[in-house]
Protein backbone atom coordinates (compact mmCIF):
# COMPACT_ATOMS: atom_id res chain seq x y z
CA UNK A 1 0.00 0.00 0.00
CA UNK A 2 3.02 1.93 0.56
CA UNK A 3 4.59 1.62 -2.28
CA UNK A 4 1.41 2.26 -4.29
CA UNK A 5 1.03 5.54 -2.45
CA UNK A 6 4.33 6.89 -2.87
CA UNK A 7 4.30 6.30 -6.66
CA UNK A 8 1.27 8.09 -7.02
CA UNK A 9 2.25 10.97 -4.60
CA UNK A 10 3.41 13.11 -7.35
CA UNK A 11 0.43 13.25 -8.79
CA UNK A 12 -1.62 13.43 -5.62
CA UNK A 13 0.01 16.36 -4.78
CA UNK A 14 -0.05 18.40 -8.58
CA UNK A 15 -3.88 17.43 -8.15
CA UNK A 16 -3.89 19.11 -4.80
CA UNK A 17 -1.83 22.39 -6.08
CA UNK A 18 -4.29 22.49 -8.95
CA UNK A 19 -7.28 22.74 -6.72
CA UNK A 20 -5.98 25.46 -4.30
CA UNK A 21 -4.66 27.69 -7.38
CA UNK A 22 -7.85 27.63 -8.49
CA UNK A 23 -9.73 28.45 -5.83
CA UNK A 24 -7.21 31.60 -5.43
CA UNK A 25 -8.49 33.25 -8.60
CA UNK A 26 -11.76 32.12 -8.55
CA UNK A 27 -11.97 34.45 -5.22
CA UNK A 28 -11.47 37.38 -7.62
CA UNK A 29 -14.73 37.00 -9.16
CA UNK A 30 -16.21 37.98 -5.56
CA UNK A 31 -15.74 41.88 -4.18
CA UNK A 32 -17.46 40.65 -1.12
CA UNK A 33 -14.64 39.40 0.96
CA UNK A 34 -17.36 37.52 2.98
CA UNK A 35 -18.67 35.70 -0.44
CA UNK A 36 -15.02 34.44 -0.66
CA UNK A 37 -15.39 32.44 2.62
CA UNK A 38 -16.14 28.80 0.53
CA UNK A 39 -13.19 29.38 -1.76
CA UNK A 40 -10.81 30.14 1.10
CA UNK A 41 -12.63 26.45 2.96
CA UNK A 42 -11.50 24.61 0.33
CA UNK A 43 -8.38 26.53 0.07
CA UNK A 44 -7.54 25.60 3.54
CA UNK A 45 -8.62 21.90 3.07
CA UNK A 46 -6.10 21.69 -0.06
CA UNK A 47 -3.58 23.18 1.28
CA UNK A 48 -3.42 21.09 4.38
CA UNK A 49 -3.73 17.65 2.31
CA UNK A 50 -1.10 19.14 0.32
CA UNK A 51 0.84 19.66 3.24
CA UNK A 52 0.37 16.38 4.76
CA UNK A 53 0.29 14.18 2.09
CA UNK A 54 3.76 14.95 0.86
CA UNK A 55 4.94 14.70 4.50
CA UNK A 56 3.68 11.42 4.33
CA UNK A 57 5.45 10.79 1.11
CA UNK A 58 8.49 12.34 3.05
CA UNK A 59 8.29 9.73 6.25
CA UNK A 60 7.90 6.70 4.49
CA UNK A 61 11.10 7.31 1.80
CA UNK A 62 13.41 8.69 4.61
CA UNK A 63 12.20 5.94 6.67
CA UNK A 64 11.24 8.09 9.89
CA UNK A 65 7.54 7.99 10.00
CA UNK A 66 7.19 8.90 13.65
CA UNK A 67 9.66 12.14 13.89
CA UNK A 68 8.79 13.70 10.60
CA UNK A 69 4.51 13.07 10.95
CA UNK A 70 5.52 14.85 14.56
CA UNK A 71 6.90 17.45 12.81
CA UNK A 72 4.07 17.41 10.07
CA UNK A 73 1.49 18.00 13.02
CA UNK A 74 3.65 21.10 14.51
CA UNK A 75 3.84 22.35 11.41
CA UNK A 76 0.05 21.67 10.65
CA UNK A 77 -1.18 23.15 13.58
CA UNK A 78 1.08 26.44 13.74
CA UNK A 79 -0.27 26.73 9.64
CA UNK A 80 -4.34 26.53 10.49
CA UNK A 81 -3.61 28.23 13.71
CA UNK A 82 -2.01 31.02 11.85
CA UNK A 83 -5.06 31.22 9.66
CA UNK A 84 -8.22 31.18 12.33
CA UNK A 85 -6.37 33.89 14.72
CA UNK A 86 -5.63 35.75 11.85
CA UNK A 87 -9.13 35.80 10.67
CA UNK A 88 -10.04 35.95 14.34
CA UNK A 89 -7.92 39.40 14.55
CA UNK A 90 -8.24 40.68 11.71
CA UNK A 91 -12.18 40.09 10.50
CA UNK A 92 -11.49 42.09 7.27
CA UNK A 93 -8.14 41.19 6.19
CA UNK A 94 -7.09 39.54 3.18
CA UNK A 95 -7.90 35.99 3.54
CA UNK A 96 -5.83 34.76 0.16
CA UNK A 97 -2.94 37.01 1.19
CA UNK A 98 -3.08 35.17 4.43
CA UNK A 99 -3.79 31.92 2.69
CA UNK A 100 -0.86 32.08 0.40
CA UNK A 101 1.79 32.98 2.82
CA UNK A 102 0.80 29.84 4.07
CA UNK A 103 1.02 27.88 1.33
CA UNK A 104 4.67 29.21 0.38
CA UNK A 105 5.82 28.13 3.89
CA UNK A 106 4.37 24.46 3.48
CA UNK A 107 6.22 24.16 0.13
CA UNK A 108 9.50 25.64 1.87
CA UNK A 109 8.58 22.85 4.70
CA UNK A 110 8.28 19.99 2.58
CA UNK A 111 11.21 20.88 0.25
CA UNK A 112 13.63 21.94 2.81
CA UNK A 113 12.27 19.15 4.92
CA UNK A 114 13.77 16.83 1.89
CA UNK A 115 17.13 18.56 1.26
CA UNK A 116 17.91 19.09 4.79
CA UNK A 117 15.90 18.13 7.91
CA UNK A 118 17.82 20.15 10.47
CA UNK A 119 17.77 23.45 8.30
CA UNK A 120 14.19 22.68 7.74
CA UNK A 121 13.69 22.61 11.66
CA UNK A 122 15.06 26.05 11.47
CA UNK A 123 12.97 27.64 8.94
CA UNK A 124 9.98 26.06 11.36
CA UNK A 125 11.45 28.28 13.69
CA UNK A 126 12.14 31.11 12.13
CA UNK A 127 8.49 31.06 10.29
CA UNK A 128 7.07 31.01 13.83
CA UNK A 129 9.04 33.42 15.48
CA UNK A 130 8.24 35.82 12.49
CA UNK A 131 4.73 35.39 12.38
CA UNK A 132 4.81 36.34 16.15
CA UNK A 133 6.81 39.24 15.78
CA UNK A 134 4.85 40.64 12.54
CA UNK A 135 1.36 39.33 13.67
CA UNK A 136 0.48 43.00 14.87
CA UNK A 137 1.71 45.68 12.37
CA UNK A 138 -2.00 45.51 10.57
CA UNK A 139 -3.33 46.57 14.27
CA UNK A 140 -0.28 49.09 13.99
CA UNK A 141 -1.19 49.85 10.48
CA UNK A 142 -4.49 50.13 11.28
CA UNK A 143 -4.60 52.36 14.36
CA UNK A 144 -1.45 54.47 14.16
CA UNK A 145 -0.25 54.28 10.33
CA UNK A 146 3.08 54.11 9.01
CA UNK A 147 4.40 56.77 10.64
CA UNK A 148 4.89 59.01 7.83
CA UNK A 149 6.57 61.87 10.38
CA UNK A 150 9.53 59.44 10.42
CA UNK A 151 10.58 59.84 6.54
CA UNK A 152 14.08 60.66 7.03
CA UNK A 153 14.79 58.47 9.65
CA UNK A 154 13.90 55.75 7.47
CA UNK A 155 16.31 57.19 5.47
CA UNK A 156 19.05 57.25 7.89
CA UNK A 157 18.53 53.62 9.40
CA UNK A 158 18.68 52.55 6.15
CA UNK A 159 22.12 54.02 4.99
CA UNK A 160 23.38 53.12 8.53
CA UNK A 161 22.06 49.62 8.31
CA UNK A 162 24.27 49.32 4.51
CA UNK A 163 26.91 50.46 5.85
CA UNK A 164 27.36 48.64 8.66
CA UNK A 165 27.27 45.61 6.35
CA UNK A 166 29.76 47.45 3.87
CA UNK A 167 32.30 48.32 6.90
CA UNK A 168 32.02 44.64 9.26
CA UNK A 169 30.09 42.11 7.10
CA UNK A 170 31.41 38.82 5.84
CA UNK A 171 32.18 37.84 2.17
CA UNK A 172 29.93 35.38 0.82
CA UNK A 173 30.57 34.38 -2.86
CA UNK A 174 32.16 37.66 -4.07
CA UNK A 175 29.80 40.24 -2.11
CA UNK A 176 29.25 41.85 1.53
CA UNK A 177 25.91 40.60 2.66
CA UNK A 178 25.04 39.71 6.18
CA UNK A 179 26.97 40.04 9.69
CA UNK A 180 26.64 37.72 12.61
CA UNK A 181 26.11 39.08 15.88
CA UNK A 182 25.75 36.65 19.13
CA UNK A 183 25.57 33.38 16.71
CA UNK A 184 22.65 35.26 14.33
CA UNK A 185 23.42 35.97 10.54
CA UNK A 186 21.76 39.16 9.41
CA UNK A 187 21.02 40.11 5.91
CA UNK A 188 20.20 44.29 6.60
CA UNK A 189 19.36 44.59 3.14
CA UNK A 190 16.26 42.75 3.45
CA UNK A 191 14.36 44.74 6.16
CA UNK A 192 16.29 48.08 4.26
CA UNK A 193 13.76 47.50 1.27
CA UNK A 194 10.79 48.20 3.81
CA UNK A 195 12.28 51.20 4.92
CA UNK A 196 13.36 52.28 1.89
CA UNK A 197 10.17 52.19 0.55
CA UNK A 198 8.46 54.14 3.06
CA UNK A 199 11.20 56.94 2.42
CA UNK A 200 10.64 56.97 -0.95
CA UNK A 201 6.75 57.05 -0.28
CA UNK A 202 6.82 59.75 2.37
CA UNK A 203 9.08 62.12 0.30
CA UNK A 204 7.04 61.91 -2.91
CA UNK A 205 3.12 61.69 -2.11
CA UNK A 206 0.94 64.50 -2.37
CA UNK A 207 -2.67 64.38 -0.51
CA UNK A 208 -3.92 65.70 -3.68
CA UNK A 209 -2.21 63.20 -5.77
CA UNK A 210 -0.14 66.12 -7.54
CA UNK A 211 3.31 65.68 -8.44
CA UNK A 212 6.01 66.27 -5.85
CA UNK A 213 8.36 69.34 -5.75
CA UNK A 214 11.48 68.97 -7.64
CA UNK A 215 13.34 69.67 -4.06
CA UNK A 216 11.71 66.40 -3.01
CA UNK A 217 12.53 64.28 -6.26
CA UNK A 218 15.96 66.04 -5.69
CA UNK A 219 16.07 64.71 -2.11
CA UNK A 220 14.37 61.37 -2.80
CA UNK A 221 17.05 60.50 -5.48
CA UNK A 222 20.35 61.52 -3.75
CA UNK A 223 18.54 59.27 -0.73
CA UNK A 224 18.23 56.20 -3.79
CA UNK A 225 21.34 56.90 -4.98
CA UNK A 226 22.93 56.47 -1.69
CA UNK A 227 21.45 53.33 -1.11
CA UNK A 228 22.59 51.71 -4.16
CA UNK A 229 26.16 52.80 -4.69
CA UNK A 230 26.68 51.39 -1.06
CA UNK A 231 24.81 47.85 -2.18
CA UNK A 232 27.65 48.41 -5.29
CA UNK A 233 30.43 48.59 -3.33
CA UNK A 234 29.30 45.86 -1.19
CA UNK A 235 28.55 44.09 -4.34
CA UNK A 236 25.02 43.17 -3.54
CA UNK A 237 24.68 43.80 -6.74
CA UNK A 238 20.99 41.72 -6.65
CA UNK A 239 19.98 43.86 -4.11
CA UNK A 240 20.99 47.34 -5.77
CA UNK A 241 19.21 45.94 -8.67
CA UNK A 242 15.88 45.70 -6.68
CA UNK A 243 16.52 49.13 -5.24
CA UNK A 244 17.35 50.81 -7.97
CA UNK A 245 13.81 49.11 -10.15
CA UNK A 246 11.92 50.18 -6.70
CA UNK A 247 13.01 53.79 -6.87
CA UNK A 248 12.23 54.69 -10.25
CA UNK A 249 8.86 52.62 -10.07
CA UNK A 250 7.69 54.94 -7.46
CA UNK A 251 8.82 58.22 -8.94
CA UNK A 252 7.27 57.24 -12.00
CA UNK A 253 4.24 56.71 -9.78
CA UNK A 254 4.85 59.92 -8.15
CA UNK A 255 5.33 61.97 -11.82
CA UNK A 256 3.38 60.07 -13.98
CA UNK A 257 6.00 60.99 -16.67
CA UNK A 258 7.10 58.57 -19.42
CA UNK A 259 10.59 60.45 -19.16
CA UNK A 260 10.98 58.80 -15.90
CA UNK A 261 10.83 55.27 -17.20
CA UNK A 262 13.25 56.02 -19.90
CA UNK A 263 15.51 57.65 -18.05
CA UNK A 264 15.24 54.41 -15.88
CA UNK A 265 16.56 52.43 -18.33
CA UNK A 266 18.81 53.69 -19.93
CA UNK A 267 20.39 54.62 -16.41
CA UNK A 268 19.88 50.81 -15.59
CA UNK A 269 21.82 50.12 -18.80
CA UNK A 270 24.50 51.93 -18.53
CA UNK A 271 25.28 50.32 -14.87
CA UNK A 272 24.67 47.01 -15.72
CA UNK A 273 27.70 48.02 -18.17
CA UNK A 274 29.66 49.12 -15.43
CA UNK A 275 29.13 46.40 -13.22
CA UNK A 276 29.94 43.95 -15.88
CA UNK A 277 33.55 46.16 -16.51
CA UNK A 278 34.33 46.44 -12.79
CA UNK A 279 33.34 43.28 -11.10
CA UNK A 280 34.81 39.88 -12.62
CA UNK A 281 32.05 38.08 -10.38
CA UNK A 282 29.19 39.55 -12.54
CA UNK A 283 31.19 38.93 -15.89
CA UNK A 284 31.72 34.94 -14.78
CA UNK A 285 27.73 34.94 -14.19
CA UNK A 286 27.34 36.47 -17.47
CA UNK A 287 29.73 34.15 -18.95
CA UNK A 288 27.44 30.98 -17.36
CA UNK A 289 24.50 32.68 -18.85
CA UNK A 290 25.22 32.91 -22.19
CA UNK A 291 26.59 29.16 -22.70
CA UNK A 292 26.86 27.64 -18.87
CA UNK A 293 28.02 24.28 -20.73
CA UNK A 294 31.38 25.66 -21.87
CA UNK A 295 32.12 26.10 -18.90
CA UNK A 296 30.03 23.64 -17.11
CA UNK A 297 32.94 22.81 -14.74
CA UNK A 298 33.48 25.78 -13.50
CA UNK A 299 31.44 29.31 -13.98
CA UNK A 300 28.93 27.19 -15.61
CA UNK A 301 28.12 24.05 -12.85
CA UNK A 302 25.42 25.74 -10.99
CA UNK A 303 23.26 26.62 -13.90
CA UNK A 304 23.58 23.39 -16.25
CA UNK A 305 22.78 21.64 -13.20
CA UNK A 306 19.72 23.73 -12.02
CA UNK A 307 18.34 23.47 -16.14
CA UNK A 308 19.02 19.05 -15.46
CA UNK A 309 17.26 18.96 -12.54
CA UNK A 310 14.34 21.38 -13.92
CA UNK A 311 14.50 19.08 -17.23
CA UNK A 312 14.88 15.93 -15.27
CA UNK A 313 11.46 16.81 -13.75
CA UNK A 314 9.13 16.99 -16.50
CA UNK A 315 5.69 17.27 -16.42
CA UNK A 316 4.94 15.63 -13.17
CA UNK A 317 8.14 15.29 -11.22
CA UNK A 318 10.35 12.39 -10.27
CA UNK A 319 8.79 12.72 -6.79
CA UNK A 320 9.94 13.08 -3.81
CA UNK A 321 13.50 11.68 -2.66
CA UNK A 322 13.41 10.50 -5.89
CA UNK A 323 15.45 13.48 -7.52
CA UNK A 324 19.21 14.58 -7.14
CA UNK A 325 19.09 18.51 -6.49
CA UNK A 326 21.83 17.96 -3.73
CA UNK A 327 23.94 18.11 -7.11
CA UNK A 328 22.95 21.43 -7.52
CA UNK A 329 25.27 24.15 -4.88
CA UNK A 330 23.45 26.43 -2.65
CA UNK A 331 20.24 24.67 -3.47
CA UNK A 332 18.21 25.39 -0.24
CA UNK A 333 18.34 28.88 -1.21
CA UNK A 334 18.88 30.33 -4.49
CA UNK A 335 18.29 27.16 -6.28
CA UNK A 336 15.30 25.88 -4.20
CA UNK A 337 12.93 26.78 -7.75
CA UNK A 338 15.24 23.93 -9.23
CA UNK A 339 14.48 21.35 -6.67
CA UNK A 340 10.89 21.85 -6.79
CA UNK A 341 10.72 21.73 -10.67
CA UNK A 342 12.71 18.43 -10.30
CA UNK A 343 11.10 16.52 -7.37
CA UNK A 344 7.06 17.68 -8.12
CA UNK A 345 7.68 18.77 -11.47
CA UNK A 346 6.85 21.27 -14.10
CA UNK A 347 2.98 21.33 -13.52
CA UNK A 348 3.31 22.09 -9.98
CA UNK A 349 6.13 25.12 -10.76
CA UNK A 350 3.80 26.46 -13.16
CA UNK A 351 1.10 26.13 -10.40
CA UNK A 352 3.33 27.74 -7.45
CA UNK A 353 4.05 30.87 -10.24
CA UNK A 354 0.09 31.20 -10.74
CA UNK A 355 -0.44 31.52 -6.89
CA UNK A 356 2.54 34.01 -6.69
CA UNK A 357 0.97 35.93 -9.47
CA UNK A 358 -2.30 35.90 -7.51
CA UNK A 359 -0.79 37.34 -4.48
CA UNK A 360 0.51 40.26 -7.03
CA UNK A 361 -2.28 40.39 -8.32
CA UNK A 362 -3.86 41.25 -4.95
CA UNK A 363 -0.85 43.74 -3.92
CA UNK A 364 -1.97 45.88 -7.43
CA UNK A 365 -5.69 45.45 -6.12
CA UNK A 366 -4.75 46.99 -2.68
CA UNK A 367 -2.46 49.89 -4.11
CA UNK A 368 -5.47 50.50 -6.50
CA UNK A 369 -8.32 50.96 -3.88
CA UNK A 370 -6.91 52.84 -1.56
CA UNK A 371 -7.64 56.93 -2.07
CA UNK A 372 -4.42 57.73 -0.16
CA UNK A 373 -1.47 58.88 -2.03
CA UNK A 374 1.24 57.56 0.24
CA UNK A 375 -0.64 54.57 1.33
CA UNK A 376 -0.98 53.56 -2.81
CA UNK A 377 2.89 54.36 -3.28
CA UNK A 378 4.05 52.09 -0.34
CA UNK A 379 2.01 49.50 -1.45
CA UNK A 380 3.08 49.83 -5.20
CA UNK A 381 6.45 50.16 -4.13
CA UNK A 382 5.99 47.03 -1.78
CA UNK A 383 4.46 44.97 -5.14
CA UNK A 384 6.83 46.08 -7.48
CA UNK A 385 9.44 44.95 -4.97
CA UNK A 386 7.89 41.23 -4.12
CA UNK A 387 7.45 40.83 -8.18
CA UNK A 388 10.79 42.05 -9.31
CA UNK A 389 12.55 40.12 -6.58
CA UNK A 390 10.62 36.58 -7.70
CA UNK A 391 11.42 37.86 -11.62
CA UNK A 392 15.06 37.52 -10.21
CA UNK A 393 14.78 34.28 -8.02
CA UNK A 394 12.81 32.50 -11.13
CA UNK A 395 14.90 34.07 -13.78
CA UNK A 396 18.27 33.10 -12.61
CA UNK A 397 17.76 29.58 -12.19
CA UNK A 398 15.74 29.34 -15.49
CA UNK A 399 18.62 31.36 -17.47
CA UNK A 400 16.67 33.85 -18.59
CA UNK A 401 18.69 36.53 -17.29
CA UNK A 402 22.38 35.99 -15.07
CA UNK A 403 22.07 34.93 -11.80
CA UNK A 404 22.04 37.66 -9.09
CA UNK A 405 21.56 35.67 -6.13
CA UNK A 406 18.12 36.49 -4.94
CA UNK A 407 16.18 33.95 -3.13
CA UNK A 408 12.24 32.96 -3.35
CA UNK A 409 10.57 34.98 -0.91
CA UNK A 410 9.04 32.27 1.78
CA UNK A 411 9.99 29.12 -0.20
CA UNK A 412 14.12 29.71 -0.21
CA UNK A 413 15.99 28.85 3.44
CA UNK A 414 16.51 31.97 5.21
CA UNK A 415 15.36 33.84 7.93
CA UNK A 416 16.00 37.30 6.70
CA UNK A 417 14.27 36.66 3.50
CA UNK A 418 11.45 35.25 5.42
CA UNK A 419 11.24 37.94 8.11
CA UNK A 420 11.16 41.06 5.73
CA UNK A 421 9.05 38.82 3.39
CA UNK A 422 6.69 38.62 6.33
CA UNK A 423 6.60 42.54 7.38
CA UNK A 424 5.86 43.60 3.69
CA UNK A 425 2.70 41.07 4.02
CA UNK A 426 1.44 42.29 7.28
CA UNK A 427 1.68 45.88 6.43
CA UNK A 428 -0.16 44.92 3.00
CA UNK A 429 -2.68 43.88 5.34
CA UNK A 430 -2.88 46.61 7.13
CA UNK A 431 -3.68 48.93 4.01
CA UNK A 432 -6.28 46.37 2.72
CA UNK A 433 -7.93 47.15 6.27
CA UNK A 434 -7.46 51.06 6.16
CA UNK A 435 -8.73 51.13 2.46
CA UNK A 436 -12.13 52.26 3.42
CA UNK A 437 -11.04 55.22 5.22
CA UNK A 438 -9.82 56.39 2.53
CA UNK A 439 -12.51 55.93 0.04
Amino acid sequence: MNTIFVGLSKYILTIFAAFYTIQCFLSFSFTNEEDRYPFYVLQTLFLSAFHVSAFACLSIRMGQPNNLMMLCLAEEVFLIGFLLLYKFLYRDSSWLLTSNTCFFLATSFVMLTRLSLSKSLKQFAIAALCTIITMAIPFIVQRFGLFRALTFHYAIFGIAALSAVFIFGAVTRGSRLSFTLAGVTFQPSEIVKISFILCLSGLLARDSFAPPPRGRVLISSLIAAVHVLILVLSRDLGSALIFFIVYFIILYASLRSPLTLFSGAILGGAGAFIGYRLFSHVRNRVIAWRDPFSVIEGQGYQITQSLFAIGTGSWFGMGLMMGSPDKIPIVEADFIFSAISEELGCIFSILLILVILSTILMFMNISLRVNSAYYRLVALGISACYAFQIFLALGGVTKFIPMTGVTLPLISYGGSSVFSTMLMLQIMQGIYLIRSQYS
